[in-house]
């Protein structure tokens, strides 16, 4: 074994780093996870009729599920799904409506083109198109284009910080460079280095640089704006999870943000996202206290 193989990240082995990120092999129950929320989301469905499978774009995946307040000119939260950029579905989340549409948001789960088809540069694009198109549209979804905030898990933590530091004016004329008022990450990857040292990035396929400029953390360091956030990891998890989450914030503190770290103690990586679906949960409460502080 040469000496590069034995440290490539923070002291890990490749095998050992592949191990942090397999949150999978760590849960070896996880199916469970996914057959409850997608029983859940069915009923959820059922119970608001949302709108389902709205484009936002030209290519299959590029679709939302849209659950319309019942007061005009709500805030409206828009949720990005995880599965390493590589799987889930948009629809197995829809439970999580619980935790903004009872309070009278508009809730939206947006879905995009998924690895090895899409390159993360593309998915970054996408979900930027999706948080545009909601902007567009929100007089006609029962929200208000200036209340619009995001949240994610893992994959879907990565993207939702990214729209959180994104140069809006840079991505369409159109658009007010703050855009997205705030923002929601539990467990997520906020650089994307160590993922393109795994066994992840064979379907994901970043290069060096495709990580760097698709990585929050080094958005922050370069200068990017930033929205309020609020930053959570299972207290389970595994140690890459928050050193990803310790190293973010100490970014965001530099630059004279405070991101809200909210503990999630006893929790691992799949049942930390029930909390966004439990208005009572202080995580969900925390990104709640973010839209009452917008007038």
């Amino acid at each position: 074994m040469k000496a590069d193989d034995m440290n490539i990240w923070r002291g890990y082995d490749r095998a050992g780093l592949d191990a942090q990120y397999n949150v999978r092999a760590a849960i070896p129950n996880h199916q469970e996870y996914f057959d409850r929320w997608k029983a859940e989301g069915e009923a959820a469905r059922a119970a608001h009729r949302p709108r389902l499978d709205v484009a936002y774009g030209d290519t299959a995946l590029e679709t939302m599920n849209i659950f319309p307040s019942r007061f005009q000119s709500a805030p409206i939260v828009v949720h990005v799904h995880g599965g390493y950029w590589q799987s889930q579905d948009k629809s197995d989340s829809d439970q999580l409506v619980s935790g903004f549409h009872d309070a009278g948001m508009t809730f939206v789960n947006i879905n995009y083109t998924l690895a090895p088809e899409a390159g993360m540069d593309r998915i970054v694009r996408e979900v930027r198109a999706a948080l545009a198109w909601v902007w567009r549209h929100a007089a006609g979804i029962g929200g208000d284009p200036d209340r619009l905030y995001v949240c994610g898990n893992s994959a879907g933590g990565h993207l939702a910080a990214t729209l959180a530091v994104t140069d809006w004016t840079k991505v369409a004329s159109d658009l007010p460079a703050d855009l997205v008022k705030g923002a929601g990450a539990v467990s997520g990857l906020y650089e994307l280095e160590p993922i393109r040292l795994t066994y992840l990035n064979d379907k994901v396929g970043m290069d060096g640089e495709v990580a760097r400029r698709n990585s929050p953390l080094q958005m922050v360091l370069d200068g990017a704006p930033i929205a309020p956030l609020v930053l959570a990891a299972g207290g389970v998890e595994p140690p890459e999870f928050h050193a990803q989450q310790d190293v973010f914030a100490a970014a965001l503190t530099a630059r004279g943000a405070k991101p809200v770290i909210v503990p999630l103690p006893g929790h691992n990586h799949f049942d930390a996202i029930d909390a966004w679906g439990r208005p009572d949960h202080p995580l969900t409460r925390a990104l709640h206290d973010l839209i009452a502080a917008k007038p």
